[in-house]
């Protein structure tokens, strides 16, 4: 499990993960629920996580993408046991009817254990042509009826015209939620990033020894950003499949829009929207007023 990301307001990110990790529960285990955190959000985690398994993947204030986290989380998984099948879910997406969503990831737990050398990521059926998010375009089915798909292209934010294309042509939102065999994962990121896999499998000493952590201090400040769907999975669609859910609302909370979109669909009032802000008049003096939603009611059709 991803840490959220501080786009989110800081004090919704502890609902939103709290969430997530209840999400992942209804399948997984608590005890082999495992959260990657970075060293600059820790203290927005360090409550919800109290008492649970996590690793920090940065010892630093520098955050290096998607690529180093996950990379870090294998090799620590590959330490407990190396034939485990993994899933990836980040924590800043909102989901409704969790249920289902996970009856998904279920599915595609059983999907890899009949095809050891897949990737499956779940792709969301979308409702509309949305240009801020991924997508993913399915090529021939392999399986479950005809429901997991392998992979021809990723599209990374396409243009408003491309993105209603691929809308009208029945490609699917990427969730970045991926499940597959470890070894698996670790093989396509040896084939795409060897020097960044490479750096991550020295030696670092316990994992809670001040070695470790000086020594991860050390890697990470020379590491450049690396981003795992582009770099790795994009250059290796043929190890990739695609299982297409629906019957789920689900909204990647990474943009201020997206909020906000969901907080109508949902008719949410989180606990944020209540407190006081401080802005500034022309004058520079300080005013307060109630954080509140903006009036979307005319998106309403859209969501």
């Amino acid at each position: 499990m991803l840490g959220a990301e501080a786009v989110l307001p800081h004090f919704w990110t502890h609902d939103v993960a709290r969430q997530t990790r209840w999400r992942v529960s209804l399948l997984v285990p608590p005890t082999r629920i495992l959260t990657v955190v970075n060293r600059a959000h820790e203290s927005l985690y360090s409550p919800l996580l109290k008492g649970t398994p996590r690793i920090t993947s940065s010892c630093s204030l520098k955050i290096r993408g998607t690529a180093a986290a996950i990379v870090y989380a294998h090799r620590r998984l590959s330490e407990l046991n190396p034939c485990a099948s993994v899933a990836v879910f980040p924590s800043d997406h909102f989901v409704h009817n969790d249920d289902v969503f996970m009856a998904h990831v279920d599915l595609a737990f059983h999907a890899v254990s009949e095809r050891p050398g897949l990737i499956l990521l779940l792709g969301m059926t979308p409702d509309r042509a949305e240009s801020a998010y991924g997508w993913i375009e399915p090529d021939e089915p392999i399986g479950l009826g005809g429901e997991v798909a392998r992979v021809r292209r990723f599209w990374e934010k396409p243009p408003p015209q491309v993105a209603l294309q691929l809308w009208k042509h029945g490609c699917l939102w990427n969730t970045f939620v991926m499940i597959g065999k470890l070894t698996t994962f670790i093989t396509l990121t040896i084939k795409a990033l060897p020097e960044l896999a490479s750096a991550f499998s020295r030696p670092f000493g316990p994992p809670d020894a001040p070695e470790h952590k000086e020594e991860l201090k050390r890697l990470y400040a020379c590491l450049p950003d690396s981003n795992f769907s582009e770099e790795v999975l994009a250059c290796n669609p043929k190890r990739l499949g695609v299982l297409r859910v629906a019957g789920v609302y689900w909204n990647d909370l990474g943009e201020p829009q997206h909020v906000l979109e969901t907080l109508v669909r949902t008719k949410a009032r989180p606990a944020w929207l209540k407190r006081k802000v401080a802005t500034s008049d022309r004058k520079g003096h300080r005013l307060f007023r109630r954080a509140t939603a903006p009036d979307t009611a005319h998106d309403d059709r859209r969501l």
